[in-house]
């Protein structure tokens, strides 16, 4: 049984450090403008940080100026194909 409302934290790492480059900052900048630590937003690109702490989450998508529901949302599990066995 698969959770659909899990997140996939390889893709939110990606959307993070995409974003932030994106805006041209450096993790400290980041962090500075999230009140996130360096090193949890280093652990969030990176897919480290585990199960990820909502409150940090919002910190970085408000400072990122995109909503909880963008990140989010960009972070949700692809779905994946079936294979019919039909050709």
């Amino acid at each position: 049984m698969s959770d659909k409302s899990a997140i996939d934290l390889k893709r939110l790492g990606q959307t993070t450090r995409s974003l932030r480059l994106g805006k041209g900052w450096s993790l400290s900048e980041l962090a500075e403008k999230s009140g996130v630590s360096k090193a949890y937003i280093s652990d969030l690109e990176n897919g480290t940080a585990g199960k990820p702490n909502i409150q940090y989450v919002y910190a970085v998508a408000v400072a990122l100026d995109v909503t909880l529901d963008e990140f989010l949302g960009q972070a949700a599990p692809r779905p994946t194909r079936k294979a019919t066995g039909k050709q």
